[in-house]
């Protein structure tokens, strides 16, 4: 099977699903505004970016202006499938090329947020929906959301987790002996994921017993990480909040497994939350936010607790409960941990894909 995506060479997303139908043989090819920064094997990736590759963003006129070169490049390289990751910028090239199949996978704020910017930006997403073939949602949530723009049926596609690389074969601190215990998060350090309430709320909990033992440990970047850094101070936790900055996703694992607790605190409308399954994967209970696709991935009082957004004292006393009960954490742990295996191992999830790349193959073959 030939197939073309239009994304982000760059994000994690995009490697994994060519990577992996690279590997079952198949050709692969991405088109991509965004600078690669790593080599695929088996996947030819086309970047059709500027020569300076230290720009991280693409406004959205480049994609426009892009339209005639990505139309041509796809003719020429003649897939079977042709699919854009973003219903915005690489939707919009995708449908301009008026290649057929095609397939549209929406990830979050391109229809949880953008479309409400404006008249303009709505009718730009209806636009850019009405052009594909198939819809694909990493959340049930945003599947939800996205009907709001088409009358089109949207196929569940979620993000999976690779068990073998995310996994508790190390101890980690929610069921170690417990010297320290460390609350943590990996998250974008930009406006909407609620770090500042998680640093709130530690504030509240070191002015509990527990204060001699805690930690905060907060792994990612972004322009929030000055302010954050500062409230930290301010509050009178920054010794004992560890500012890691962004680390390499192959590295992930062993933050997590450092972590008592993983903290998903957004107060913005998330998508999904596959971060948060890395961390049941790896044995850590969860405690987020009641917003979006994240209560699709906690268990409310078996993987985890949620609580109310932009409340830090909820959040400190959930907190409080879980580092006061072992037992409790290691057994959401556990339960955690079989989730992700049940439900959103990377193997299972990669076949949803693969059925839907073989339903518009061989449409009479695969009843998906």
């Amino acid at each position: 099977m030939n197939i073309c995506y239009l994304a982000n060479a760059a994000s994690i997303h995009t490697r994994k699903w060519a990577l992996h139908f690279a590997r079952r043989g198949h050709e692969v090819h991405i088109v991509s505004l965004h600078s690669p920064t790593e080599d695929l094997p088996g996947v030819s990736v086309h970047y059709l970016g500027p020569q300076n590759r230290t720009r991280r963003s693409v406004s959205g006129w480049r994609y426009l202006l892009m339209a005639g070169r990505v139309r041509g490049l796809v003719r020429r390289l003649r897939p079977e499938v042709l699919h854009a990751h973003y219903a915005t910028g690489y939707g919009l090239l995708g449908g301009l090329t008026g290649f057929h199949p095609y397939v549209i996978s929406v990830w979050g704020s391109d229809v949880l947020h953008f479309p409400r910017t404006s008249p303009l930006h709505r009718k730009l997403i209806q636009f850019n929906l009405g052009r594909a073939d198939y819809i694909c949602s990493t959340s049930r949530h945003m599947a939800r959301r996205i009907r709001e723009y088409t009358t089109s049926d949207v196929i569940w596609t979620p993000f999976g987790v690779d068990c073998a690389q995310f996994n508790g074969a190390e101890p980690n601190a929610a069921g170690a002996a417990d010297i320290a215990l460390t609350i943590g998060t990996v998250r974008p350090l930009e406006q909407g994921y609620g770090i500042e309430h998680l640093i709130h709320a530690f504030a509240v909990l070191r002015g509990r017993p527990l204060a001699p033992r805690l930690r905060l440990l907060i792994v990612g970047d972004g322009a929030e990480r000055r302010p954050l850094e500062r409230l930290a101070g301010a509050l009178g936790v920054g010794a004992v909040t560890e500012f890691v900055g962004s680390v390499p996703h192959d590295r992930i694992p062993e933050y997590l497994r450092r972590f008592s607790i993983y903290v998903a605190p957004s107060v913005h409308e998330e998508s999904f939350g596959v971060a948060v399954l890395e961390a049941s994967a790896c044995g850590v209970p969860v405690v987020a936010s009641k917003v979006g696709g994240l209560p699709e991935v906690v268990q409310d009082g078996v993987t985890g607790l949620l609580v109310p957004p932009a409340d830090h004292v909820s959040l400190a006393d959930a907190l409080e409960g879980l580092l006061k009960n072992r037992t409790l954490r290691r057994q959401m742990g556990e339960q955690g941990r079989q989730f992700v295996h049940d439900s959103y191992a990377w193997d299972t999830t990669a076949l949803t894909m693969e059925a839907l790349y073989e339903r518009i193959v061989s449409p009479a073959a695969v009843v998906l």
